[in-house]
């Protein structure tokens, strides 16, 4: 999966625009496990389908809450990065996929 941070760039009109800019390695390998399907969310009136999904790989303390993974056409919102072991081995990520985005 390739892997980014969500940052705001200013624009010519002096406002913000949001960008994903990539994590230094900008991949990540990861087995994704299916915790939820198609659950639908109201986002700005919109009604969005979005899954949840639990993604597991080698540790990396850069994958916090709000960064976002890609793979392909799918793209998913970190919600919450847990190291199950302690030892800086093993990172759990819950994430929503969100369709809207790809």
């Amino acid at each position: 999966m390739r892997v980014f941070e969500p940052t705001h760039t200013p624009d010519a009109q002096g406002g913000f625009r949001d960008a994903l800019a990539p994590l230094d390695p900008p991949t990540w390998h990861c087995a994704i496990d299916m915790a939820a399907v198609d659950r639908l969310q109201v986002t700005a009136g919109a009604i969005v389908p979005s899954g949840t999904v639990i993604l597991r790989g080698r540790y990396r303390p850069d994958l916090i809450a709000t960064c976002v993974l890609q793979d392909g056409a799918k793209s998913y919102t970190v919600q919450s990065s847990q190291d199950r072991t302690d030892r800086g081995a093993e990172l759990t990520l819950v994430c929503v996929e969100e369709k809207w985005r790809a």
